[in-house]
């Protein structure tokens, strides 16, 4: 038996509207900015208000935790810790119950968050360092299609970038990266010198769903966030006020960056990636880099130590040797491989 099947594609035009200008100017019919607060149409909220214990709505997060930090202390527990949005309407530590207080600071060094940072620790925080642009791993680990992450605050953190962030003189940054359009950004120190309480790497969940896809954004970046909490690079320089930070200074040794880096990445290659197999992390298998100069294909890794192989038709593989680089002609497809063999990294070709 044969059916026949039809569609009809009916196009109903809408008389109010003539001009594609309005199409594109119509931006609905809510007042987003009252939707932004949802929490205004709260009878308890606008009581609150009301009877003065707040001065209107942004006041509600500070409230808020002030009243968490007394349920806290009531608990006999001494430091209450916050990101940022919930503390930033308060006078300061002191207006919460608490010993101390710890914020999470989350604001984009290239949008002013170089300065911010200090300003909350001059304060009397104790200030966390949870930047996105160096310190958040649901960003993509370098600029390609196929690579997970948002790029709302940066196109790429990869383990070389966090690998090199400054947490003790966050200026610095400004000379050793970019900012999320890929272009440099200034930062100068404005504010007097205070000391940080830590640095902490984020991998937030939401688009992840399964075990291999967070490991794959945390490990190895992880890494490089354990280095630089825990021991302060050569290159790091020390806080100066009044000094300013752009692609074009030089006040950074990019040399000694590159020096550490090289050894910091064959540690991490040749001895802590096998060990995350052994215990079956499924961390990110980088992608490698290669050109064909005279017919003899060069290739190599970021992380040395993992295996590279190299296809001429993408189907079967060689493994690719340092110490004998072969002779290739035409498109050529390169990966990483897993020390046991049975994972691979994204594939790559070059002609």
């Amino acid at each position: 038996m044969n059916l026949k099947t039809s569609c009809k594609v009916v196009v109903i035009k809408n008389p109010n509207v003539t001009k594609a200008e309005d199409l594109v100017g119509w931006r609905g019919n809510v007042d987003s900015s009252k939707q932004d607060v949802p929490f205004g149409k709260s009878p308890m909220c606008a009581k609150l208000i009301a009877d003065g214990k707040i001065a209107n709505l942004q006041d509600m997060p500070s409230y808020f935790a002030k009243e968490v930090s007394k349920l806290v202390n009531d608990k006999g527990i001494s430091t209450l810790q916050a990101w940022e949005d919930g503390l930033k309407y308060a006078a300061g530590p002191e207006d919460f119950a608490t010993k101390d207080t710890t914020v999470n600071f989350w604001e984009t060094l290239f949008w002013g968050g170089h300065n911010e940072a200090y300003k909350w620790a001059n304060k009397g925080y104790k200030v966390v360092l949870s930047n996105p642009d160096y310190l958040y791993f649901d960003f993509p680990n370098e600029v390609h299609p196929a690579e997970r992450g948002y790029y709302w605050a940066t196109r790429f953190n990869d383990t070389r970038k966090v690998f090199a962030f400054a947490p003790e003189n966050i200026q610095q940054n400004a000379e050793t990266s970019v900012d999320r359009d890929g272009n440099s950004f200034t930062a100068k120190a404005e504010q007097p010198v205070a000391k940080f309480h830590g640095i902490s790497g984020q991998q937030w969940s939401e688009t992840v769903r399964t075990d291999a896809q967070y490991e794959y954004m945390v490990y190895p970046r992880i890494f490089s966030v354990a280095e630089r909490a825990w021991h302060k690079g050569g290159f790091e320089l020390d806080y100066v006020q009044g000094r300013e930070f752009s692609g074009d200074t030089d006040f950074v040794n990019k040399d000694l960056l590159q020096q550490e880096w090289n050894n910091f990445a064959n540690l991490i290659g040749q001895r802590q990636l096998e060990k995350l197999e052994a215990h079956n992390v499924e961390y990110r298998l980088s992608v490698p880099g290669a050109i064909i100069a005279d017919g003899v294909l060069e290739a190599n890794v970021d992380l040395p130590g993992l295996p590279i192989q190299y296809s001429t038709d993408g189907k079967n593989w060689l493994s690719y040797d340092q110490a004998n680089k072969p002779k290739v002609s035409g498109k050529i497809y390169l990966r990483t491989s897993s020390f046991d063999g049975t994972r691979f990294s994204r594939v790559t070709t070059i002609n």
